[in-house]
């Protein structure tokens, strides 16, 4: 049994959806990902501000490296997140919930790795 999600899960807005297997990497990147929420305060208004200030996607990842200190990753997260997503990773309360959710949900995707193995 494998399972996949779309490329929208890690906030990459590619123009076609691309799918990749989840694996307890691919969670790892996620949960490391959305640490950027974190680091800029869970206020979306960043994001925001970012679409105004910037033009391109290219400029807008670059500034928050700068500015937020964050990774490549995490900011294309930030600026990509599928609205529905918001939610759960830009709300202080919810986010821990959220990132214990993908921690259950790797734990759960590893156990059944090993079974599989």
């Amino acid at each position: 049994m494998k399972l996949y999600a779309e490329s929208r899960f890690r906030g990459l807005d590619t123009p076609s959806t691309v799918t990749e297997e989840v694996t307890p990497e691919f969670l790892d990147k996620v949960i490391e990902s959305a640490k950027c929420c974190e680091k800029i305060g869970f206020s979306v208004q960043v994001i925001a501000d970012m679409v105004v200030e910037f033009p391109e996607n290219r400029e807008r990842i670059k500034a928050m490296m700068e500015r937020y200190h964050v990774s490549r990753e995490q900011a294309i997260f930030a600026l990509q997140l599928p609205f529905h997503d918001v939610p759960l990773y830009f709300d202080k309360e919810e986010y821990p919930r959220q990132i214990k959710r993908l921690k259950t949900l790797r734990c759960l995707v590893h156990e059944v790795h090993e079974v599989i193995e």
